[in-house]
């Protein structure tokens, strides 16, 4: 069955839109219903329904958003419909945004954001006020001038007066709290994709797309926040794995090597022993030898 990785899927559509790194808002429109289609949300998102209806299946709730409503949407996989209803297509406003957006909101609002308001929230469901309708109106003029498509500031300008509406509405306690969780950690949400999949033959590119950042974005966090590169410490990792299970399991040198992710066991050797002193081989026989003599 066909998985749709969404904003991906946007990148060559004719759909009016304005971006940056880590954002992407745009004006969506779909002439044919679709109905429960899998898809992969690799960044979170708000939407506004203006016209027909959308409905969201996510894990543990599953919320139907009619015209004139709104809702957010943490990334993760769920299945969604979008219906006509009496109108004769589908009509919504989509804000694509990055972890590490709603981590610089958060870090630049702290007063507002407080940890407090944290809880637990996949998805939330809000009425379009007027402020929020006005505000939606003023997005045309950069739609319609192509040459906003791209600019540096205008895309996260617009979606930090968003989140500043939303901050301040009725239902502001559920969106500063999915901001608040969003936001916490960043370092460890960073550490948990890489050593759940350091093992794994995977790009940087990938880790990236995991962890939710763009390429540059992720190499930039990591570095701030480990005091190295992705490459280094993936190795690393790797090397001081493999000793582990020299000394601990009755492997041969060739499975660890591979069973900790290096490709090619004469690389594995031999960084193995510009790291420790010794060779692999070297190092499991010592560890035998001093089992033994114990």
């Amino acid at each position: 069955m066909v998985t749709f990785n969404v904003p991906q899927l946007f990148d060559d559509s004719p759909h009016d839109s304005i971006q940056d790194d880590g954002v992407r808002i745009m004006a969506y429109h779909q002439n044919q219903e679709i109905e429960r289609v899998n898809t992969r949300l690799n960044h979170n998102l708000i939407v506004f329904v203006s016209s027909g209806y959308k409905e969201v299946l996510g894990k543990k709730q599953q919320i139907t958003i009619g015209q004139g409503e709104g809702f957010f949407l943490r990334k993760g996989r769920y299945l969604l419909s979008e219906k006509f209803g009496k109108q004769e297509q589908y009509r919504s406003y989509l804000f694509f945004f990055s972890d590490e957006v709603a981590h610089r909101f958060s870090r630049d609002h702290s007063k507002l954001i407080s940890q407090q308001d944290s809880n637990n929230i996949n998805l939330s469901k809000f009425k379009a006020t007027t402020g929020l309708t006005t505000f939606l109106n003023s997005l045309s003029i950069y739609f319609e001038d192509s040459s906003w498509a791209d600019s540096p500031d205008i895309a996260n300008l617009k979606l930090r007066e968003l989140f500043l509406l939303l901050a301040n509405s009725d239902n502001g306690h559920s969106f500063k709290g999915l901001l608040s969780q969003l936001s916490t950690n960043p370092a460890q949400q960073l550490g948990d994709v890489m050593n759940l999949h350091y093992k794994e033959n995977l790009s940087l590119e990938q880790f990236a797309f995991l962890a939710g950042y763009s390429l540059s974005t992720f190499k930039r966090r990591f570095k701030e926040e480990f005091g190295t590169t992705p490459g280094k410490w993936i190795k690393q990792k790797r090397l001081e794995e493999g000793k582990f299970l020299l000394h601990s399991s009755r492997k041969n040198v060739s499975q660890i090597c591979f069973d900790v992710g290096f490709e090619n066991l004469s690389h594995f050797i031999q960084s193995f022993k510009e790291y420790f002193g010794v060779t692999p081989k070297q190092f499991q026989l010592e560890q035998s030898n001093t089992e033994f003599e114990s």
